[in-house]
């Protein structure tokens, strides 16, 4: 293997390592207890204010671990289909698709998201300091695609901010 093989991989697995954080992320700060987090407010928690200043901002913290993930996956899919073409020539376009299903899925997904819902709390209080930087980063971005979204649904006749909203 050659040295720029090492490196591609070394991004890959990179990447892979963020998608597990904001698979994670994702689940732990939208599963996490707001009377948990209030008691460990009132506690002196630091982290727990972040995490509910955060939650405040739901949809564009969610736009933001979306963006960052999406990122990653498709970085780590096509670093990977790069150097599986240069290994294999045509198929390996194939085999990378097929590997990456199964690695996005089962570990890059399933399996981060399984942990988290299992304490989301402790995740929550983990993760909140690089997901508020990554809101922040992002920002400017989400915003404009927070404006299209919703330019999107009222234009399927969806009413936003309200309990019925596809009625």
């Amino acid at each position: 293997m050659l040295f720029e093989d090492w490196l591609a991989f070394a991004a890959i697995l990179i990447c892979l390592g963020i998608s597990f954080f904001f698979s994670a992320s994702e689940t732990a700060l939208t599963a996490v207890s707001r009377a948990r987090l209030l008691r460990l407010e009132k506690s002196g928690n630091v982290r727990a204010r972040l995490v509910s200043n955060l939650l405040e901002i739901r949809e564009r913290m969610i736009g933001a671990i979306l963006t960052g993930n999406n990122v990653v996956n498709i970085a780590a899919t096509a670093l990977t289909t790069g150097l599986l073409l240069s290994w294999f020539g045509e198929i390996g376009a194939l085999y990378a698709t097929a590997i990456m299903t199964v690695v996005v899925v089962v570990f890059m997904e399933v399996l981060p998201k399984t942990l988290a819902i299992n304490a989301p709390e402790r995740v929550a209080l983990l993760v909140v300091r690089p997901i508020a930087w990554t809101v922040r980063l992002f920002g400017p971005l989400l915003i404009g695609i927070e404006g299209l979204v919703r330019f999107i649904l009222r234009a399927f006749g969806v009413k936003m901010g309200t309990d019925k909203a596809f009625l």
